[in-house]
């Protein structure tokens, strides 16, 4: 696996929760920046980043709409990392996350194990090309427009510059979606999954999500189908 790139990872924390922040950054191995939410996160730079919002689990809901909005502020994508989780408070900070950070959440964690996977996911984007995750989900260049809100065009562009997908973040989520599914299937299988109604799906296909740009939906929709929690 890759290890996490420290240029683009940045932990936040409670000023209180600082140390406890940093103890968790050295037990993922990664060259972590550690900051408080009291301070302006970085600017985005030149692949997307990632932050993570470190909790203890009992912080006030305007705790972590602050912390929020200043993601907000940037280009990032968040990771709820909770070393106490409370389902309820956990629902909640997950409907405050969709109303500020649309489509930007990247999951909650409450292990060292499960935030470096999701972090190792995120480095092995960053040499995933567009056109090696088209060819992966056996979609047209059409199609992978509709996803990417791009043109067919820019798509074309993409895949002559070997673009990472970590660039497009509906991409990125497209990626995403790659990872889970090579853990249950060949890849061969892939493109037959995606264009076959599901019944996990309500008899959906999951390729009319991808299209409709509901990726994130598709990717909740299976995390939650894995958990045996209601879709």
């Amino acid at each position: 696996m890759a290890e996490p790139n420290a240029a683009k990872l940045v932990m936040t924390a409670d000023p209180m929760t600082q140390a406890n922040a940093k103890r968790l950054a050295t037990e993922i191995g990664a060259q972590v920046r550690v900051v408080s939410v009291e301070v302006n996160l970085p600017e985005r730079r030149k692949s997307r980043p990632v932050c993570v919002l470190y909790l203890e689990g009992n912080e006030s809901r305007e705790a972590v709409d602050l912390s929020l909005k200043k993601v907000a502020a940037t280009d990032q994508d968040v990771i709820f990392f909770v070393s106490r989780p409370d389902p309820k408070m956990a629902f909640s900070w997950g409907e405050l996350c969709q109303s500020i950070l649309p489509g930007r959440s990247r999951g909650l964690v409450s292990s060292s194990e499960e935030l470096k996977a999701i972090l190792d996911t995120n480095a092995e984007q960053d040499g995933l090309s567009v056109e090696d995750l088209r060819k992966t989900l056996g979609l047209t260049q059409p199609q992978v427009a509709r996803i990417a809100d791009v043109t067919v065009r820019t798509i074309q562009n993409w895949e002559r510059a070997k673009m990472p997908v970590s660039e497009s973040r509906p991409l990125a989520d497209l990626a995403e979606l790659r990872e889970i599914l090579l853990d249950h299937m060949d890849e061969a299988a892939i493109p037959e999954w995606l264009k076959f109604p599901n019944q996990s799906l309500k008899d959906k296909k999951p390729i009319e999500f991808l299209e409709q740009g509901h990726t994130r939906d598709l990717l909740w929709q299976l995390h939650s189908v894995a958990t045996g929690e209601p879709a």
